[in-house]
């Protein structure tokens, strides 16, 4: 495997490493570098995330019982967290955030969560997105703009 560049802690194959050329050719020098820094941001934060599971770091467990509207959702806060009971309809909503972030969120509960991004802001470019998050279901979400989410499995 070769390393891409210094500014990047993940190793790629020859396949990707020319893929990665290619996108150079066709997006510029300047995106393609915006573009590894965001995959190394969140090659990262996996890393983070199966470390905290694995040595039992705390995490954000809560319950969550509301109306199930954006106005009234759930703030979450934390990269990951934990769903342990919810009422029917209830919902949750991802915190303001900074370009490169990214959070998980496990519903372990018997019911489906409603996600929303704060007011105003959107995810998978549609501003005020509600996404469903079924139970004993994942969500992981990164943050590509000042403004915006995308879900990324």
């Amino acid at each position: 495997m070769n390393k891409v560049s210094h500014h990047t802690s993940i190793r790629f194959t020859k396949e990707t490493k020319s893929q990665l050329d290619e996108l150079k050719a066709h997006m510029g020098e300047s995106t393609t570098k915006v573009i590894l820094r965001a995959i190394d941001r969140m090659y990262q934060d996996l890393k983070d995330i199966k470390l905290t599971m694995r040595i039992g770091e705390k995490e954000n467990e809560f319950e969550v019982h509301n109306d199930g509207s954006q106005k009234n959702a759930t703030l979450i806060n934390y990269k990951l967290n934990i769903i342990r009971s919810s009422s029917p309809g209830s919902s949750i909503k991802l915190n303001n955030h900074v370009l490169g972030n990214s959070i998980s969120i496990l519903n372990m509960s018997k019911n489906t969560i409603s996600l929303y991004p704060m007011e105003g802001h959107s995810i998978n470019g549609i501003k005020n997105n509600l996404l469903k998050i079924d139970e004993n279901k994942s969500e992981f979400l990164w943050a590509v703009t000042d403004s915006g989410w995308v879900t990324c499995f």
